[in-house]
């Protein structure tokens, strides 16, 4: 699509995908100074953003991988969060029991624990006991038969949506433009061809001009009250506004100039690679797979604190977590070969976390029984690179891509992003920033992120 920069809305960042790592990035970007537009093909963190553990934690069983750079990562990243959004992630017991017939030894959760209070630099939360004996009957009606020891750490839970719209609404504050219902269809590598800087331009399409305003008043935003005044900076061009709700199901096309894309688009990466025009890139998109997490919600009331179980089927690691007044247990890993949805969770999943819990609480409810007390389920779908080895075992660190072009080799100013923890989203978008600054210079600060509260 032919246009120049003076027809079109033009930012130094274009940031696709309105995830909990999109948004952050928006943040970091817009903080920094930069001029920022974000577009969200459905609602602000509405996919696997809502859809997770709802935890953020270090990941103590990434140390069996050798993963110690993604746990100190993550630690680091729980801390600071919880500073910052003391009333959307807060402190949770986790309970690990141990049993005859475990796979992990006590000796050997013991030196997990201790690395991983190494790790979090000897924070009071990276503390962990033993429980000892005489407590083991309150500790929600766990089987007690083979039981040798429980050990208590600690870690964090929170309201994964709210955590994201939390940091979309901070992004928004500081002047960031976010769009909802605007699917990317096109990317245009422009190059330095434009005298402006603006490398790409980049296509989209709206099912109704929903803008910031708009987007406050979703149901997604509603705890976050901005002030009105606030919202004089969202606008974009007065003709990308719709005028009547009535036109809303009209899908309409528009353009934006941007001197830097950031693919941050989630299971949906390489669609949007996918999405450029020519010259198309030189090298195929990475080779992922789509990982679905299942989770069933129970009306059984909720267990105080956190139980980390070995599935007795697998060796995996499955939580039986409080929820809303209610039990959650999650979660799988199930290979997905397509983007269906509503996403759904398949009867095997089903039977695999009931499986799991009822081994554990067997003087509950039978199969059947808890088949019956299902109140809810979500699925979240996550991004891995293609690699062999069993799933549980995948690195989960993030990656970061430069586009590559067919005659000018990589171009570091498209960035895509695979993979991500909701723990480290912060790391994630400074990663970015500092690409960002690399490729764009230095901007105006106008606010310290590290500074700024999430509520």
């Amino acid at each position: 699509m032919d246009a120049s920069v003076e027809d079109q809305a033009a930012f130094d960042v274009v940031i696709i995908g309105g995830g909990i790592t999109g948004v952050a990035i928006a943040q970091f970007a817009r903080a920094a100074g930069y001029s920022v537009c974000l577009l969200e093909q459905g609602e602000i963190g509405a996919q696997t953003s809502a859809n997770s553990s709802k935890l953020i934690h270090g990941g103590l069983r990434y140390l069996e991988s050798g993963q110690l750079g993604l746990v100190r990562k993550s630690l680091t990243d729980r801390h600071k969060l919880l500073k910052l959004a003391p009333n959307l992630v807060k402190p949770v017991p986790f309970m690990i029991p141990v049993y005859d017939t475990s796979q992990r030894p006590a000796w050997l959760i013991r030196l997990g624990l201790s690395l991983y209070w190494l790790l979090s630099g000897f924070s009071a939360l990276g503390r962990f006991r033993s429980i000892p004996k005489s407590q083991w009957s309150t500790l929600g009606g766990i089987k007690q038969q083979g039981l040798q020891t429980v050990f208590q750490y600690w870690d964090a839970q929170t309201h994964d949506k709210k955590l994201t719209q939390a940091v979309a609404a901070s992004a928004l504050k500081l002047g960031a433009q976010l769009m909802t219902h605007a699917k990317c269809t096109q990317l245009t590598h422009q190059g330095m061809s434009d005298p402006q800087g603006y490398h790409w331009l980049v296509d989209y399409q709206l099912q109704g001009d929903l803008l910031q305003d708009d987007l406050l008043q979703d149901d997604q935003l509603q705890d976050a009250q901005l002030p009105d005044d606030l919202l004089q900076n969202s606008q974009l061009q007065d003709s990308q506004r719709q005028k009547s709700p009535l036109q809303r199901h009209q899908p309409q096309q528009h353009t934006l100039a941007a001197r830097m894309v950031i693919n941050a688009a989630g299971p949906w990466v390489n669609e949007v690679i996918a999405a450029q025009a020519a010259p198309k890139n030189s090298l195929p998109p990475l080779a992922i797979e789509w990982v679905q997490g299942s989770h069933l919600l129970l009306d059984i009331p909720a267990p105080e604190g956190i139980f980390y179980l070995e599935s007795h089927l697998d060796k995996r690691v499955v939580f039986v977590m409080p929820w809303e007044g209610n039990t959650l247990i999650g979660t799988t890993e199930t290979l997905q070969t397509s983007l269906k949805t509503p996403m759904e969770p398949h009867p095997d999943e089903i039977d695999y976390l009931l499986q799991i819990y009822q081994h554990y609480f067997q003087n509950r409810h039978s199969i059947e029984q808890l088949n019956g007390l299902i109140i809810g389920h979500f699925c979240g779908v996550r991004v891995l690179p293609k690699a062999q080895g069993k799933l549980f075992n995948r690195s989960r660190d993030t990656l970061i891509v430069p586009g590559s072009l067919g005659v000018d080799g990589f171009e570091p100013r498209l960035l895509s992003i695979y993979g991500g923890k909701l723990t480290t989203f912060r790391d994630t978008a400074k990663q970015v920033l500092a690409d960002i600054r690399k490729q764009l210079g230095a901007g105006t600060v106008i606010a310290d992120v590290d500074n700024l509260t999430l509520e």
